[in-house]
């Protein structure tokens, strides 16, 4: 059933009267009814948590109280009204989400970077500076106050509890890449690189509002895995496939096919040379023991389990993105290439001392089970590690959903033109199936850049994603689509459809 929706899902923006400029944070009610999201609003001093109807997409409620961007928003796991949000101001806000009434707020005394409640509910992992808190909120006299059970040298960046409660915890750190540490891994999916073919080319009309009917992309095209574009390929396609007879198409529309090369080799040129050195920010991620019958022991280093950001809802797995150093052997030439090309160290904060054809990044699934823990069960090359910033199990942990925050070269799904005015169509979220790591579904967008993406809590009932523009896009399963389901569509024809 989750496959089968991801396939045919209708999209709604929510309206928010005054329009945001960012969308910071979104989470789902346990019952999946309501979702909450916060908002930075440049000039109109509104720092509300939003509580949506996930059916109409219509704002039901808002929680005022912050005096700064609340950064993260976390439902109660078993409890619908119950809403914690976490802002800039310090402050941590505990909500009634059906009354808007604040119920406990606490200072940290700084800014708080995420937040994780306990299956059990009652208590709340805070992640702020450079300390980690266990609040029991709904306590009274000294109970009730947060006390700190971890210190680190760097700023906390995410915190999470097991989905189970599990005696596991885990936490995200600020980092650096260190091209002298023999720990780094090896990777394990070089030699196995399945990245998309170039992005399809559609022509319109430049007299009518309706595409003209989509060119199949030919299967050497569709299969083609090459992990990056190929600008001759590309060309071929445009003057080959696309325009069969000479430069015109059916209806008498001709197009200069050499200046619409020549754009999209430029357009490709910089982000790809770009690329091969410029690499995400990094975080350590440490898996801790956590006892809840104890739960403001503090960390100790000798339970602290490295490895490592989402744990699936299923308990058993553990999704990362990982830096990891590929055999020599089996470097890509074409990435040695651009690398040779770069200078070698690095100007940009997002930038390290080691160049790309040394580092990969990988998606890889890690266990959590007993006798596996810590080994990588599946993994995939992901080649825009650098825009990614969102990665979450699917209800039913059989897929994985990677969101991305910029647009890139690598990223490129299709190009649309009329003839006159060009519009570049990217990636904006992947659906990755767990068991083999192919990509199954692709949303792309000309104009979104998508700051944080969940699934719904009941598997097959759809997803949302919020903006770096500050849009709140709802997408729902489509009953009224008809499906001859026979497996994973990965470029289906309707990607542009749904963004139009």
């Amino acid at each position: 059933a989750e496959a089968e929706s991801l396939q045919h899902l209708s999209a709604k923006y929510c309206s928010f009267g005054l329009s945001p400029k960012s969308t910071i944070a979104a989470a789902f009610s346990s019952d999946g009814k309501t979702l909450a999201s916060t908002h930075y609003f440049s000039c109109s001093g509104d720092h509300t948590v939003k509580i949506i109807d996930f059916q109409t997409g219509n704002c039901l409620r808002v929680l005022t109280g912050h005096h700064r961007t609340p950064w993260v928003v976390r439902f109660h796991p078993r409890d619908s009204e119950i809403v914690a949000s976490g802002s800039l101001d310090q402050n941590v806000r505990l909500w009634n989400a059906t009354t808007s009434e604040c119920i406990k707020s606490h200072d940290f005394g700084k800014p708080i970077a995420s937040m994780a409640f306990h299956a059990e509910g009652e208590l709340l992992a805070v992640a702020s500076g450079h300390k980690l808190h266990m609040w029991h909120y709904n306590g009274s006299g000294e109970e009730s106050t947060p006390v700190v059970v971890l210190k680190t040298r760097r700023s906390l960046r995410a915190v999470h509890f097991h989905p189970h409660g599990a005696p596991f915890l885990m936490t995200a750190e600020v980092s650096e890449i260190d091209p002298l540490d023999s720990s780094m891994s090896i990777a394990t999916s070089v030699g196995h690189l399945r990245y998309p073919p170039p992005p399809a080319i559609v022509f319109t009309r430049p007299e009518s509002s309706q595409d003209l009917p989509l060119v199949p992309t030919p299967q050497t095209v569709g299969r083609n895995r090459s992990d990056r574009p190929e600008l001759g390929n590309i060309r071929r396609f445009i003057q080959g496939w696309f325009m069969p007879e000479g430069h015109s198409l059916e209806g008498g529309v001709s197009f200069p096919v050499q200046p619409l090369a020549n754009w999209v080799q430029s357009e490709f040129a910089t982000p790809l040379s770009a690329a091969a050195t410029e690499l995400p920010c990094t975080i350590k991620i440490k898996v801790w023991q956590h006892d809840i019958g104890d739960p403001f022991a503090l960390m100790k280093s000798d339970t602290c389990l490295e490895m490592g950001v989402h744990f699936s809802p299923c308990g058993r797995y553990l999704a990362a993105c990982v830096a990891c150093v590929v055999p020599h052997a089996e470097i890509d030439p074409g990435l040695q290439t651009l690398a040779q090309q770069d200078s070698g160290l690095a100007t940009s904060p997002t930038q390290h001392p080691l160049t790309a054809h040394q580092v990969i990044y990988e998606l890889r699934v890690y266990s959590l089970q007993k006798e596996s823990f810590g080994s990588v069960l599946v993994s995939r090359e992901i080649r825009a590690a650098n825009c990614l910033t969102s990665i979450q199990f699917s209800p039913t942990s059989e897929h994985i959903m990677l969101a991305y925050g910029r647009h890139h070269a690598y990223l490129s799904n299709s190009i649309v033109t009329d003839g006159e005015a060009t519009s570049h169509f990217f990636r904006v979220l992947e659906i990755y199936r767990v068991s083999d790591m192919e990509l199954v579904r692709v949303l792309p967008s000309s104009e979104d850049e998508v700051n944080v993406a969940c699934f719904h809590p009941s598997p097959g009932c759809g997803l949302v994603y919020g903006t770096k523009e500050g849009s709140l896009r709802i997408f729902q399963y489509n009953t009224a689509a008809t499906s001859n389901f026979t497996g994973p569509n990965t470029y289906p024809d309707e990607n542009l459809s749904e963004v139009a």
